[in-house]
This record gives C-alpha cells, structure tokens and sequence, in this order.
C-alpha cells in the first residue's frame, strides 16, 4: 500500500517531469524566435512572451525544489 508520503513525493517528481518538459519546450520556442529572426530579419515577437513564460517556469523550479526539501522523503518511502 502507498503512504502519504509517497503519494506526495510521486506527485512531486511529476511535476518536476512537468516543469522540465516546459523547460524543453522555452528552449525550443527561444531557439524558433532566434532563428526567424536571422533569416527573416525580425523577431516572431516571442521574446518577451518567453521571458514571461520562463520566470513562471522559474518560479515552479524553485517551489518544488522548496516542497522536496521540506517533505523529505523520495518515490520509495526512503528519506533524502
């Protein structure tokens, strides 16, 4: 039977998959915006939408990092 814990911890490293898939994906977006404005000689005008988007990104990174640190305990039951 799962306990609380693991519960949460799995929740967590859900959603730190998540936040890393947005991370990919800001990358993806900045590299597109990057490369539009090279051959074509202009922006998509995603930059600030990408900033926008990776400070929240930020943001989440930093409040799991929080909520590991607080629970304590990872997938398994085993205390980090």
């Amino acid at each position: 039977m799962i306990t609380n814990d693991q519960m949460i911890a799995q929740i967590l490293n859900n959603l730190r998959d998540l936040n890393n898939q947005i991370s990919i994906n800001l990358r993806t977006l900045s590299n597109l915006d990057d490369m539009h404005s090279e051959s074509h000689g202009g922006p998509l005008n995603l930059h600030d939408q990408i900033i926008h988007l990776r400070n929240g990104q930020q943001t989440i990174t930093n409040g799991l990092n929080s909520a590991h640190g607080v629970h304590g305990v990872d997938v398994e039951g085993n205390s980090i």
